[in-house]
């Protein structure tokens, strides 16, 4: 203690008094004791919420920590409620949707037909129908996934409406708009990467 000041405790401050009488309170810093109190009543709480959601018959469905980490890590796919009819095999299917970030039970691959050679193509996409040139579908292939992952390139420009028929080919409406086909390229070889 300084001859100077004096001290005298009163509870959770403390005074200091000089020699001339004049005194200072300093305050007990409670901050870190507040912030965990605070902290306790709000998981006293939501405990008090579970249980009562309990006892009202509302369950919560309790996920992997596994799980959890894929999801923020991006990878994550939804489970389908219904069988793949996509014609992919499952693993290539899933890994396009987690690559580019959408849905794609509504498409329908046509292996070995005639509509791609008709308009001189390797494959043809119309709406969610992608139609493949007879030994172009090899979805087991980093080739094959390239050009399935450029063709569900152009079923997601078209169901955005950005592709409108610029020419015919074999009394087909076509689009041949080199910026579509180039970002069809990019993203199928981006996906193809992944899997």
């Amino acid at each position: 203690m300084n001859a100077d000041r004096i001290q005298i405790q009163e509870g959770p401050s403390q005074v200091f008094q000089n020699r001339k009488g004049e005194s200072t309170q300093l305050m007990e810093d409670n901050r870190v004791q507040s912030v965990l109190q605070a902290k306790m009543v709000e998981t006293m709480q939501r405990d008090a919420m579970d249980e009562d959601d309990l006892q009202q018959g509302k369950f919560a469905v309790q996920r992997d920590v596994e799980d959890e980490d894929e999801l923020l890590q991006g990878k994550f796919v939804a489970q389908r409620q219904t069988k793949n009819q996509t014609g992919i095999p499952d693993y290539v299917i899933q890994g396009m949707e987690s690559s580019f970030g959408t849905d794609f039970s509504s498409v329908r691959v046509h292996p070995d037909s005639s509509k791609a050679p008709e308009v001189g193509a390797l494959a043809y996409t119309q709406g969610t129908d992608i139609h493949f040139a007879p030994g172009q579908f090899k979805p087991d292939m980093s080739a094959g996934q390239q050009l399935l992952g450029h063709e569900l390139t152009h079923v997601i420009q078209q169901a955005e409406g950005r592709v409108q028929p610029t020419t015919e080919v074999g009394g087909m409406a076509v689009n041949d708009d080199l910026s579509l086909e180039h970002e069809a390229d990019v993203m199928g070889a981006k996906a193809a990467s992944v899997l």
